[in-house]
């Protein structure tokens, strides 16, 4: 669980919720980063494991332009579906209990104080 002082601003109120907006509108079906870009702070391979538990490796795409880069790449390029990537994210969020705690706003500064307990910062949000 994430700890009590981690504050989490969204512009439209919901973890990864604008991204997730804009997917839906433009109907794209696969993104075009790699498996590998996603937000757990872990392991770069956790989506790729989150999908094959799920029995959903199929949504792992492989980008066939992207097959060979030079002699030292080692591809194939993946990239995942926006469905898989949706559910991975919900996972996470809940996972890290942080799905319940996503401010709307917009964050205007950040700015480091000095506290007992050690450094703290303070954000001022719109």
């Amino acid at each position: 669980r994430v700890k009590k002082n981690v504050f989490v601003v969204d512009a439209h109120g919901g973890w990864m919720r604008g991204w997730k907006e804009n997917f839906k509108s433009l109907r794209i079906e696969n993104l075009r980063s790699l498996m590998n870009a996603h937000t757990d702070p872990f392991d770069h391979r956790a989506l790729e494991f989150f999908a094959e538990s799920k029995g959903r490796g199929e949504e792992l795409v492989t980008l066939p332009s992207l097959n060979q880069r030079n002699q030292s790449f080692r591809g194939p390029y993946q990239v995942p579906s926006t469905d898989i990537f949706n559910h991975f994210h919900e996972m996470l969020s809940h996972a890290y209990g942080i799905d319940n705690i996503v401010s709307t706003g917009t964050v205007q500064s950040i700015n480091p104080i000095q506290e007992d307990e050690g450094p703290l910062f303070e954000v001022k949000v719109a």
